[in-house]
């Protein structure tokens, strides 16, 4: 009975330290956000930069919601820093309170890297509420816009009719920067014949110029699944002496996958 008794207190004492010990911490938090919002009212744009800063290491806080006010506030500031500083911290907390005003910077900034960074914190929303938006992205001269553009098109989880998209994944495949063409083929999350072809004219391209790298792979990659033709299929099995153990993995592993499909089916 006494050793019951003494359990029982122990644990009152070990609650009752750590509902101390979480008051504390509130306290200490509030504390400092008040700083760092103090901080960030100053005239100095490098000390408001500071502020957003020092404000990243307490985004997983009780003070979630006074801290979106702040980086919400912060993307209004006149210096670009501050303004994609803020997104990137954004970007670890998409919130449907915010998404507006991330769209309105994306669609009429006049800053090229402010409108990179409003792209990719979009995508993590992965919302058919940014489609246009990487629509519009697409016809930019600058291939990091039309990258970004392409892995946020590809990113979003909920189309409900794919040939929605089918016509930007072919531009994204015949685009002139390799670099958006490797983003377009890694990224593929629909299988389509018109895709299949326009995969297969690249990966023929690469092959026959013995081009063996990334863009190699990443052909390897989006063909994964497909049913191969005849002449794709022996080139695949030619890439298994490939000096490239990527590419010699790869496709041995997109042969097997078509093996046990034709098994199945």
């Amino acid at each position: 009975m006494r050793v019951n008794f003494i359990i029982i207190f122990v644990l009152i004492v070990i609650i009752n330290c750590s509902k101390s010990s979480i008051k504390t911490d509130i306290n200490q938090n509030a504390v400092y956000y008040k700083s760092v919002f103090d901080k960030y009212q100053s005239e100095n744009w490098v000390v408001r930069y500071q502020a957003i800063v020092e404000l990243s290491n307490y985004i997983k806080t009780p003070f979630y919601d006074e801290i979106e006010i702040l980086l919400l506030k912060a993307t209004y500031d006149n210096h670009p820093k501050i303004k994609i500083l803020s997104l990137e911290l954004l970007s670890h907390l998409p919130s449907g309170r915010i998404i507006n005003r991330i769209i309105d910077m994306a669609s009429e900034t006049k800053d090229d890297n402010v409108k990179l960074y409003a792209l990719m914190t979009l995508s993590e929303y992965k919302s058919m509420v940014t489609y246009p938006i990487f629509v519009s992205g697409l016809e930019s001269q600058d291939w990091l816009i039309r990258d970004v553009s392409m892995k946020g098109l590809l990113l979003i989880n909920d189309y409900e009719d794919n040939n929605k998209i089918i016509p930007y994944i072919l531009k994204g495949l015949n685009d002139p920067s390799d670099i958006v063409v490797i983003t377009t083929l890694e990224n593929l999350n629909i299988k389509d014949d018109k895709i299949y072809r326009e995969i297969i004219t690249i990966f023929n391209k690469v092959y026959k110029n013995n081009i063996k790298n990334s863009l190699l792979l990443a052909c390897l990659h989006a063909i994964r699944g497909y049913r191969l033709d005849d002449d794709t299929r022996k080139k695949v099995i030619n890439l298994l002496t490939d000096l490239n153990k990527d590419i010699r993995l790869l496709s041995l592993r997109i042969l097997k996958d078509e093996k046990l499909d034709l098994k199945i089916h």
